[in-house]
């Protein structure tokens, strides 16, 4: 990802700042507040980011585990260092303190595998999941029971280490499984699974040189990834969302309009074949371009989206012949990207809601004006026309047989700002505008 390259002057800076030292006028007290406040500092921003990713998109439920696990983290930080939180909850005793420090440490390696079971599925990781959750609850029984025989170097806490060597390991499975499918992200979670071990046996850790200051540094880089992850992944779901939108849209076709269709093309065949067969293959090309299921992209050229509107101008003219009139004013190039599957249903809806519903049928009038960066459509009627309420229900309305056009008006306004404006009035007529930014 480009965007890493600007967390390098913050890594930088971070390790300047790690460069401090009890000596000067800096006591040990005051080193310890500044450890602790970078430590609560950046876990708190992460914390704040995803709190917000959960109140956004609660389907997943993996930001709500990493949630968890942020603020039992913080909670156990705080009952080692007896620094802020514990005097706030009037928490004071060392076997207090050891209840939380030993219950958060299982309830950690808990959420961290629920975590990267969430985003990191495989047809193991729920199993490891099951049995990360049985060997947590077995922990906190025994921790709630047996707390004051776990003391530093006795068997208890050497026990309750190997648990967690074991847990660990499975969550080092969970993310080996997804690297062996491709999963490229995860190799940044490795580093996570790291900084909890270094964190849990830092007995082994605190002989390396500063490596309290190497861990503040990890956890810093490991946290920002994390969030530049997430912000991925929700930007893949609201695409995904889109997209699916979309080929919802492609899709939608009335049964009975091929019915139409076909006897149309069957009865021209008896006295134009030639007219019949003109008419199967545009068609076709209809068909194809209303199912294609796999078009996942926004955009499309003008001069596709031409095709389709004289395709499906062709069937509907040789339908109602003199009933339909259509009058088009286009740009010289046709070779700009618009958005897919907008303007050949609205020309439909005009000519379905509009001139159709007059004896006499009517005229459409398309114009597509090239104007500095931008493309300004009109598609206009002269059938019934719509009242104002009429004109809600089109735009904001999820009724069926309306929701192409509010479909439409939603994918124009996360695109552009801006949607579709409908000027309408009973026995009038009808007029649909909307804008295309050129190079957005």
């Amino acid at each position: 990802m480009k965007r890493l390259k600007y967390l390098f002057p913050l890594i930088a800076l971070l390790l300047l700042l790690c460069g401090c030292s009890t000596e000067g006028n800096i006591t040990q007290d005051e080193l310890k507040m500044l450890e602790s406040g970078f430590v609560y500092g950046i876990v708190f921003i992460v914390l704040i980011f995803y709190v917000y990713v959960s109140l956004l998109s609660p389907k997943p439920r993996y930001p709500l585990y990493f949630l968890a696990l942020l603020l039992i983290a913080i909670l156990c930080s705080d009952a080692i260092t007896n620094n802020y939180l514990m005097g706030l909850l009037n928490i004071t005793g060392a076997g207090a303190a050891r209840f939380i420090i030993y219950s958060s440490k299982a309830w950690i390696l808990f959420f961290l595998t629920a975590y990267l079971h969430g985003y990191l599925k495989s047809a193991y990781s729920g199993r490891i999941l099951r049995i990360v959750f049985v060997l947590t609850l077995l922990q906190q029984l025994y921790i709630l029971l047996g707390i004051n025989t776990i003391m530093p170097d006795s068997p208890a806490y050497y026990v309750l280490s190997i648990i967690y060597g074991v847990e660990l390991l499975l969550n080092v499975l969970i993310v080996l499984f997804a690297i062996l499918s491709k999963r490229k992200e995860a190799l940044i979670d490795l580093l996570g699974i790291l900084i909890i071990a270094a964190s849990y046996f830092y007995k082994v850790t605190k002989l390396i040189p500063y490596y309290k200051y190497l861990m503040f540094a990890g956890a810093f880089v490991f946290l920002i990834l994390q969030m530049l992850f997430m912000a991925k992944r929700i930007k893949k779901f609201y695409e995904e969302k889109r997209n699916a939108e979309l080929r919802f849209l492609h899709a939608q076709i009335k049964p009975h309009y091929i019915f139409n269709a076909l006897n149309t093309i069957i009865s021209i065949s008896r006295y134009n074949p030639e007219n019949a067969r003109q008419l199967l293959c545009d068609f076709s090309v209809y068909l194809q371009n209303r199912f294609n299921l796999k078009c996942d992209n926004q955009f499309t050229s003008l001069k596709e989206e031409l095709e389709i509107v004289n395709v499906y101008l062709n069937i509907e003219k040789a339908r109602f012949e003199e009933r339909i009139e259509v009058e088009m004013l286009l740009p010289e190039r046709d070779d700009f990207n618009v958005p897919v599957c907008v303007l050949q249903p609205i020309v439909e809806n005009a000519i379905v809601h509009g001139i159709l519903n007059k004896p006499e049928g009517g005229k459409i009038f398309i114009s597509i004006v090239h104007r500095d960066n931008k493309l300004l459509f009109t598609v206009r009627d002269n059938g019934v026309g719509m009242s104002e309420n009429k004109i809600f229900e089109v735009l904001e309305s999820d009724n069926i047989g309306h929701i192409e056009l509010s479909n439409i008006n939603k994918r124009l306004k996360a695109l552009y700002k801006n949607g579709l404006t409908i000027n309408s009035e009973p026995g009038g007529g009808t007029e649909v505008i909307w804008e295309v930014v050129l190079n957005n």
